[in-house]
């Protein structure tokens, strides 16, 4: 239903296709590496496969003018100055070189090459705010500050939320540093900063500290870190 243009007519050239039209054919031109006319095939393809024949399609000549001055609607975005909470985790990316396709048809094994993708993303709009590619047996907290001072400085970061590899005292210091308050599960065997000489010079990590002794307070290790991530609402 949406296909044809709809709105009122102007002067000049008339639109016979929508702005979704034109935007579905450059979203499946960008996402399979196409030209402007193996794209006008691949829309007539679609097409005819869902027995839509007689439905007309934009030639190339039409995507490639109306792509110029299309409006994209990206949804929404972090506004600045606006406090948001800021989600942190990491994944594992596979590389596939030229020797890929010799190596599956040959049957010859070789060591498998992996990135790990840091990234720190809004919770509210699910918008990546910041992203760092390293060598896959980098530790996660490694790069916290790195991927934390990549976001921009107008984004109001209130608070950080990661998983326990970031509840190391370096990352709370990162977090301080950029005036947020970092959530994060403690280890079984965290320290506060008074138990460990190493730390003696270093900031203060409120946050971290309170986490480990509200934990400690149970009997078990388990009993006090389900009951702190109902208290901190972590992962609810």
């Amino acid at each position: 239903e949406k296909w044809f243009y709809e709105g009122k007519k102007k002067r000049g050239g008339i639109k016979l296709y929508s702005d979704l039209a034109i935007l579905t054919s450059l979203v499946l031109k960008e996402v399979y590496k196409l030209t402007y006319r193996a794209c006008q095939g691949l829309v007539a393809s679609i097409f005819e496969l869902l027995k839509l024949e007689h439905f007309k399609i934009p030639d190339y000549t039409t995507i490639c003018r109306r792509a110029k001055n299309l409006k994209v609607n990206l949804g929404n975005t972090v506004k600045p100055g606006e406090k948001v909470c800021v989600l942190v985790d990491s994944t594992g990316i596979k590389i596939q070189g030229e020797t890929e396709w010799y190596l599956q048809k040959h049957r010859k094994l070789s060591r498998q090459k992996w990135k790990k993708l840091h990234i720190s993303m809004d919770h509210a709009t699910h918008q990546i705010l910041s992203a760092i590619t390293t060598d896959s047996h980098v530790h996660d907290a490694t790069y916290f500050g790195d991927l934390i001072n990549e976001i921009n400085t107008k984004v109001n970061i209130d608070t950080i939320i990661g998983d326990g590899c970031y509840s190391l005292h370096t990352s709370h210091v990162h977090a301080q540093r950029r005036g947020a308050r970092l959530v994060a599960p403690p280890h079984i065997n965290s320290r506060k900063k008074c138990e460990n000489t190493d730390y003696r010079h270093k900031p203060e990590t409120p946050m971290r500290d309170e986490a480990i002794d509200y934990v400690r307070q149970f009997d078990t290790f388990e009993e006090g870190l389900k009951a702190w991530k109902q208290d901190s609402s972590y992962n609810y």
